[in-house]
C-alpha cells in the first residue's frame, strides 16, 4: 500500500488536459514528450453555433455554453465541399463543421505567453478544410518552438458565399465573417490554452492568404490592431468576384433546386434552407462541370463597404508587419480567364474585367504562351502593390520567392511550412530547405524578422528572400531586387490604360471590339512599352505605337509541368 503510494507522488499520471473557457471545458489530448514539456491537442473547439437549419446562410453566432466537461480529442467533420477537385477527400464532411483544432504545449498552458499562429487553409473558399493537416507537423515545427497554433474552419462555397445583395434578406461573404468569428474567439480565449492575445500572428495560403492579407489591409476588421500583430501571406490569390457573374450563379443555384419561383427573395432563401445539403452540394459540381463557380469573395462586408474599391482598400492600408511569398512559377503559364476573369485585375479595381481578360488572352498568344499566366501575374502584382502600400503607409514588409527545384508551383512550398502536398522524394537539396523553412516563419512570429540575412523591402529596390539551395553548383538563398519588375509594370502601365481606354469608349457610346486598335494616349503613362493589337476581320493592320514595348528574355522560365 505505501509502495503504491510513494510511487504515485514519484511518477504522477500523466493526464489528458482539461482547460476552461468562457463557454465550458474542454478536455483534449496528451502527446508525451522527453523532457517534460508534453505536447496537446484541443480539436472540434466550437467557436459558433453550427449554422444548420434556420442558420444556414446566415451570419455566425456565439456558440451556446455548455455545462459537462467537452471531448475535444478529436476531428469534426470537414465542411462540404466538392470532393471531385479534391486530392485528399475528407472520409466525413458536414454542415456542422464550424470547429477549431488548437495545438499548445505544457510550458504554454503553465506560461500562457507563448506567439500564437492562425492558419487560414486555401482551397478557393470552395475546397479543402481545417482538418488535412499533419498534427505531427504542426507539433514538431511550431508547437515545439513555444507556438500555440490554430485552425479554424469556415463554410466553402455556396455554404459560405450565397446572397442575393440585399443585406437585410441575406449577408456577403459568410465565410468571411466565419473567419472574423475565429479571430475574436481565439482573440478572447487563447490565454486559456497558454497563447498571448497580444502576440497573434495570421497566416495563410492561396485562397487563406487572401483571407489574411485583407483582413491586414482593412480597417473595417482590427484598425487598431488588438486583434493580430503580424501577418504571413503565401502564394496569395486576390480574386473578388464580378457581381454580375456572382449573381447569375445565385439565380442558377436557386432555379436548380426550385426555389425560384417568387420574386420574394425571403422566400427563396426559406426555400434554399429546407433543401438537403447534398442537394446543393450536388447542384454546385453540376454548375462547376460548366465552368459556374462559388469561389470569390464579393467587394463589401465585413471587410469594406458594398461594391467598394479594392484599390483604395489597398491604397488606405492599416501599417503592419507582413511577409508575402510567392513560388517561382506558381500557376505555371496557362491562363483559366474564361473561367475565373475575376483574376483579371479585380484588386486593381478595373472596370472592365472581362474585356482585359480577353486582351490579356490575345497578349498572351502573341507572346507564344511564354508569358506567365494571369492567375500567376496577379499572384506577383499583387504582392508587390500590396507590399508597397503597406510600407507607403508605414509598415514593415518582407517578401520572398521559393526558387527550389524540382517545382515551385502554387502548392509546392507547403510541404516545407505546413506538411502539406509533400513529395514522396526529397533530394537533398529540398531537405536542407525544409531544415529552416519553417522556422523564418517561427521567427518572424516570435521577434517580427524572418532571418538576420532577409532585408525588409525597399520600394525603390523592390528587393525579396529567394529561397533556393543547390549545392552542386553553390547556390543558396540570397537577397535579390526588381521582384518580377515585367509583370508589375505590363499591369501597372499597359493593362491600366488599356482598362482606361475600354472605359472612355464605353462613356462615349462608341462599339468597341477587341480586335480593334488600341492606342495609349500620349502622356497619360510613364510607359516604356509597345502594344502591338493585331486587326482581325479587317483588310489591313494598323499598329499606333506610343510607346515602344521593351521586350524582355523569358528563356530562364520552365514550363510547368
Amino acid at each position: 500500500m505505501y509502495i503504491v503510494l510513494f510511487s504515485f507522488f514519484i511518477y504522477p499520471c500523466i493526464c489528458d488536459p482539461i482547460v476552461r473557457t468562457s463557454y465550458g471545458a474542454l478536455k483534449g489530448l496528451t502527446i508525451q514528450q522527453e523532457g517534460g514539456n508534453h505536447y496537446h491537442t484541443f480539436k472540434s473547439v466550437p467557436f459558433m453555433k453550427p449554422p444548420l437549419d434556420d442558420l444556414r446562410f446566415e451570419l455566425p453566432q456565439k456558440p451556446d455554453p455548455w455545462k459537462h466537461i467537452r471531448d475535444a480529442s478529436n476531428y469534426s467533420p470537414a465542411c462540404l465541399t466538392s470532393t471531385d477537385r479534391l486530392e485528399k477527400i475528407p472520409q466525413n464532411m458536414s454542415e456542422d463543421c464550424l470547429y477549431l483544432n488548437i495545438f499548445t504545449s505544457e510550458k504554454c498552458l503553465r506560461t500562457s505567453d507563448c506567439n500564437v499562429i492562425i492558419y487560414y487553409h486555401g482551397g478557393g473558399v470552395s475546397l479543402d478544410s481545417a482538418i488535412m493537416f499533419s498534427d505531427e507537423f504542426i507539433l514538431e515545427r511550431y508547437v515545439k518552438q513555444d507556438i500555440v497554433f490554430a485552425i479554424p474552419a469556415y463554410r466553402l462555397g455556396i455554404f459560405g458565399l450565397y446572397n442575393f445583395g440585399d443585406e437585410k434578406i441575406t449577408h456577403q461573404n459568410l465565410a468571411f465573417h466565419d473567419c472574423l468569428m475565429s479571430l475574436h474567439f481565439i482573440h478572447n480565449e487563447v490565454l486559456n490554452f497558454g497563447g498571448d492575445p497580444a502576440k497573434v500572428t495570421i497566416m495563410g495560403h492561396s485562397a487563406g492568404a487572401n483571407i489574411v492579407s485583407t483582413m491586414a489591409l482593412s480597417r473595417s476588421v482590427d484598425p487598431d490592431r488588438k486583434l493580430f500583430k503580424r501577418v504571413i501571406a503565401m502564394s496569395m490569390v486576390p480574386y473578388f468576384d464580378i457581381p454580375e457573374l456572382f449573381y447569375y450563379n445565385v439565380h442558377e443555384i436557386t432555379r436548380r433546386n426550385g426555389c425560384d419561383n417568387s420574386t420574394n427573395l425571403a422566400f427563396k432563401l426559406n426555400c434554399m434552407k429546407r433543401k438537403g445539403y447534398h442537394d446543393l452540394l450536388m447542384s454546385q459540381r453540376e454548375m462547376e462541370n460548366e465552368g459556374l463557380r462559388f469561389w470569390n469573395f464579393l467587394n463589401g462586408p465585413p471587410f469594406m463597404e458594398k461594391n467598394g474599391n479594392i484599390s483604395k482598400l489597398i491604397e488606405n492600408a492599416v501599417p503592419r508587419e507582413i511577409i508575402f511569398g510567392c513560388t517561382k512559377k506558381e500557376w505555371g503559364y496557362k491562363s483559366h480567364t474564361n473561367i475565373n476573369p475575376s483574376a483579371a485585375g479585380n484588386f486593381m479595381s478595373f472596370e472592365n474585367l472581362l474585356e482585359v481578360a480577353e486582351y490579356f488572352d490575345d497578349l498572351q498568344a502573341q507572346n507564344n504562351s511564354t508569358m506567365f499566366s494571369i492567375e500567376s501575374q496577379t499572384t506577383f502584382v499583387s504582392i508587390a502593390s500590396y507590399g508597397k502600400a503597406i510600407v507607403e503607409n508605414g509598415g514593415k514588409v518582407f517578401i520572398f520567392q521559393t526558387d527550389q527545384e524540382p517545382g515551385s508551383n502554387h502548392v509546392s512550398d507547403m510541404q516545407y511550412f505546413i506538411g502539406f502536398h509533400r513529395e514522396k522524394n526529397h533530394t537533398s537539396d529540398m531537405d536542407i530547405v525544409d531544415s529552416f523553412y519553417s522556422q523564418m516563419m517561427v521567427n518572424f512570429t516570435k521577434y517580427g524578422n524572418p532571418s538576420p540575412v532577409w532585408e525588409p523591402l525597399n520600394i525603390s529596390r523592390m528587393n525579396y528572400y529567394s529561397v533556393q539551395v543547390d549545392t552542386e553548383n553553390d547556390i543558396w538563398p540570397s537577397m535579390k531586387e526588381n521582384f518580377h519588375e515585367n509583370e508589375y509594370k505590363l499591369w501597372m502601365y499597359n493593362i491600366t490604360a488599356f482598362d482606361k481606354y475600354v472605359s472612355e469608349q464605353k462613356s462615349h457610346r462608341l462599339e468597341f471590339s477587341l480586335k480593334e486598335n488600341f492606342e495609349i494616349p500620349t502622356g497619360k503613362t510613364p510607359v516604356t512599352s509597345i502594344v502591338f493589337l493585331s486587326v482581325c476581320g479587317l483588310a489591313f493592320s494598323v499598329y499606333v505605337v506610343f510607346f515602344i514595348v521593351k521586350k524582355q528574355s523569358r528563356n530562364d522560365y520552365i514550363l510547368l509541368q
